[in-house]
């Protein structure tokens, strides 16, 4: 069979094996040959294809259709996709932007000058203030203009704005959130931490709220210690949410880490590795499935990353390095995102992607295509696209 192809309109991108054929019998000998083969093999080869193309498989006919929406599907299109990782980067600049861009993290290792490519955010919220509270399974929640919660999937374009929590910043309330899934009840969650406080060591007044897209509503969380979160992001790893957070015993306050476990809805704590004194503040992160934590010395100038190498064994958390301030730089932004199978690790460093290898302490790569060129505040985190709907099924 000859199918011939204009390479002027062939799609750049891996993975995009559908071609426009030049010939209606060549394409009506493909269909023929597809409809000849097992529906396992159909299925296989399917859920090997990006999002974009399975979007348009979907116009194929009534079973291709039924079978790219299917749960089942989806899952197995996610588990596929999990090897190739993106990151998504976002562009924020004085005026209200919403550029969020995607680019695969093997072309931002492997490439000199890797294309991060435009997402295509809901219009209506261009000139919006986003903030990016997390992703997973290959739908992202996003905050807007520090009221409204919209589920988005940057693949297939869907997005869904959740109904008003209650919440509002104001004088004197924190608010924290949380985004991740149940995989007991397949559900997708968010979690809203409205905290009343005027410093960080107590008393505080806490409430809670959680939406379940399945169910579709609001509802309060109740049996939680009263603490103010230390960050406004939960991290999602292993079923479980974790904060940094003050603790208020009602004699006193400590920090640790609180877990809120997405299948229970209870909190719990983890504890913190032994780093010492002089810590001016940390952040909980996720390094590759892996929680972590940032240290920020003040004494000492320097950054510490711990991670957590056997989820939930505090014994098992482990320095990997410490890394000094740059010269005069105290509020310097420092985020990982991916660790190499060579012990490197892919960073935000300041308003830059870099590579650093952590043996030798040597940043040996940046990515000048991926630059922050008009000294907008560069952010990014793991990404792993997918059919995942922002609908309840």
């Amino acid at each position: 069979m000859d199918v011939q192809t204009d390479p002027m309109n062939r799609e750049k991108k891996r993975g995009n094996f559908i071609q426009t054929s030049s010939s209606s019998a060549a394409a009506a000998d493909l269909v023929t040959l597809v409809r000849s083969l097992p529906p396992e093999i159909i299925t296989e080869i399917l859920s090997r294809l990006p999002v974009k193309s399975l979007l348009r498989c979907r116009c194929v006919s009534i079973s291709w259709n039924a079978l790219i929406v299917d749960p089942i599907f989806v899952k197995k299109h996610l588990k596929a996709s999990q090897n190739e990782e993106q990151l998504l980067i976002r562009y924020s600049q004085w005026v209200r932007t919403s550029d969020v861009k995607s680019v695969y993290i093997s072309d931002v290792l492997n490439e000199e000058f890797p294309t991060a490519l435009s997402l295509h955010f809901p219009k209506k919220y261009s000139k919006s203030d986003i903030w990016i509270i997390g992703s997973c399974n290959g739908l992202v929640c996003v905050v807007i203009d520090q009221a409204k919660i919209l589920l988005w999937n940057p693949s297939t374009r869907e997005s869904k704005k959740l109904p008003s929590c209650g919440y509002k910043e104001r004088a004197s309330r924190f608010i924290a959130y949380g985004f991740g899934y149940d995989e007991r009840n397949s559900d997708y969650k968010v979690i809203v931490i409205n905290c009343k406080s005027t410093n960080f060591t107590g008393p505080f007044s806490t409430q809670i709220k959680i939406y379940g897209l399945k169910n579709g509503s609001w509802r309060k969380v109740k049996n939680y210690p009263q603490f103010c979160p230390l960050g406004d992001m939960g991290m999602f790893v292993n079923g479980t949410l974790h904060w940094g957070a003050s603790i208020d015993t009602g004699i006193n306050s400590y920090q640790s880490i609180l877990t809120f476990d997405m299948s229970e809805e209870t909190f719990s704590e983890i504890s913190q590795p032994c780093f010492g004194e002089s810590v001016l503040d940390s952040v909980i992160w996720v390094l590759n499935g892996c929680l972590c934590m940032l240290i920020n010395y003040h004494d000492e100038r320097k950054f510490d990353l711990w991670i957590m190498k056997d989820y939930g064994k505090t014994e098992s958390w482990t320095k990997l390095f410490s890394l000094p301030f740059p010269e005069g730089r105290m509020n310097f932004q420092f985020t990982p995102l991916y660790i190499t199978k060579k012990n490197e690790i892919l960073m935000l460093f300041g308003k830059q992607l870099v590579l650093f290898h952590v043996e030798s302490k040597v940043i040996t790569i940046s990515y000048p295509g991926l630059k922050n060129e008009h000294k907008r505040c560069l952010e990014a985190l793991t990404y792993t696209e997918s059919l995942a709907s922002p609908f309840p099924e």
